[in-house]
């Protein structure tokens, strides 16, 4: 019960964050496309690129590659973006192109193709001197290539998209990001070529606001681009939602304090340490070394790279050559930055030992990833299990795990994987086993439920790597 009303409080707390970024995203975007849709004048064609990357960036930041249901929900809002925008640049450059190929202009400056009641207000905005047919005939020769590149390019992106939702949900809402990227930077370079065009051939000044704007569209697709960004924000939004609210009920079983307790005392709590700074003599035993601590440094919840979780009874060097080998694969996939982990040895607090064992739950749902280096005895260790049982318990997926094994193992984890028996793991002492076992049936499917559903994260996961 405890369990549960964490849940809820988590969910409920989620819900006002995500929501309201939500909402304002579609407003933005909805009021984005009436500004557009209303007229054609230029300086609402430069407010469109300006409201429009604000509010699908609204909506992105309200997800968590988590959100099974929504990220599948919000990816179809924003394939609609996509298709109404391709049928915008279509319905545009299909009569100039009829124009240029006839190579007619009704009157030179006819009502159909080239005056202020289609288009002309966006090249010239009713001011004289009105552009020359020859001048007309240049833009309207480089509107009709943008407006072809564009509507090219959202074909594609919608396919990219549509292809996604065969994945993950962090893999269909990374496509996502990339493609919002890709609009906005295209979106905004077409509207940037028009802006300079219609200042040259019409001598009209140029809007003192679209450059503005427009550096806003390319600073909002940098963004979408920069995965830094992404995980920096879904990390945050981790931290005030379900996910740390479940860790904290599950942790408030574990030491017998109140949720709201156990969160606080993690928040001030939670450090972290640089996986350069770990030796390998220190994987050797596990007594408590005060010195190590002095290594680790206060770290905001979410923003750890990874939470490692391994067995102290596995070999010493085969674990230090595993980190090792998930190090490099880090930095080369991080441009060389070093990984930031949470490993109990240098993270548990040796002056509040206890206090940092019953928080271990939201330590987890503190990191960006669960990482397992695996060895002969990590299913037989208990609070290994109750590690994937936090993990489960928020929601987490086959994307947020990473299990590191030695080369040729690959065959004995999958069997080790199908004979687990959460209940046959055990702690030291008899009454920490009895008392995370209760953890185990408090879980929302029990331990059966957990079982079957960690053995299908688990191989899926490694069908991943």
């Amino acid at each position: 019960d405890r369990l549960a009303q964490a849940k809820r409080a988590g969910y409920w707390q989620r819900c006002r964050i995500s929501g309201t970024s939500f909402l304002l995203g579609v407003v933005l975007v909805a009021l984005s496309y009436v500004l557009r849709l209303a007229t054609s004048n230029s300086g609402f064609e430069s407010l469109f690129f300006g409201l429009l990357p604000l509010g699908a960036i609204s909506v992105l930041l309200s997800l968590l590659p988590q959100d099974r249901r929504a990220v599948p929900v919000a990816s179809c809002i924003h394939m609609l973006v996509f298709a109404v925008s391709a049928t915008l640049a279509a319905a545009r450059a299909v009569p100039l192109m009829q124009w240029l190929s006839s190579g007619l202009c009704e009157g030179h400056l006819g009502p159909k193709y080239c005056t202020s009641e289609r288009f002309g207000d966006f090249w010239y905005d009713g001011v004289d001197p009105i552009p020359s047919e020859d001048a007309l005939r240049n833009i309207n020769i480089v509107y009709a290539l943008n407006d072809c590149a564009f509507f090219v390019i959202l074909s594609c992106c919608l396919i990219y998209v549509a292809r996604g939702f065969r994945r993950s949900s962090s893999q269909l809402l990374r496509r996502v990001w990339i493609t919002c990227g890709l609009f906005f930077a295209t979106g905004s370079g077409v509207a940037a070529v028009a802006t300079v065009l219609r200042s040259i051939f019409s001598a009209q000044p140029m809007n003192w606001f679209s450059p503005l704007l427009l550096l806003n569209s390319m600073c909002c697709a940098g963004a979408c681009w920069h995965p830094r960004f992404r995980s920096t924000a879904q990390s945050w939004l981790s931290t005030r939602g379900a996910s740390a609210s479940s860790a904290a009920g599950i942790a408030s079983l574990i030491g017998g304090r109140s949720a709201t307790d156990v969160l606080k005392v993690a928040r001030n709590s939670f450090l972290s340490v640089q996986a350069s700074l770990v030796s390998e003599d220190q994987m050797f035993e596990s007594a408590p070394n005060r010195a190590l601590s002095k290594l680790a440094t206060r770290t905001r919840l979410g923003f750890a790279d990874a939470f490692v979780s391994h067995s102290w009874q596995d070999p010493a060097p085969e674990k230090w050559m595993l980190m090792q080998r998930w190090r490099s694969q880090f930095k080369a996939s991080h441009q060389d930055r070093e990984p930031t982990i949470w490993l109990d040895k240098f993270c548990i607090d040796q002056e509040h030992i206890a206090d940092s064992l019953s928080s271990l739950p939201v330590y987890l749902a503190g990191c960006k990833k669960l990482v397992i280096f695996y060895g002969p005895t990590y299913f037989k260790r208990l609070w290994c299990v109750i590690e994937l049982f936090v993990f489960l318990e928020m929601s987490k997926g086959e994307d947020d795990i990473e299990i590191v094994y030695p080369d040729g193992d690959h065959e004995k984890v999958v069997a080790d994987i199908h004979s687990f028996d959460p209940m046959k793991a055990r702690c030291t002492l008899d009454q920490d086993t009895e008392r995370l076992q209760a953890v185990l049936e408090a879980g929302s499917k029990g331990s059966l439920g957990f079982k079957m559903r960690l053995q299908s994260v688990l191989l899926s996961a490694l069908e991943l790597r």
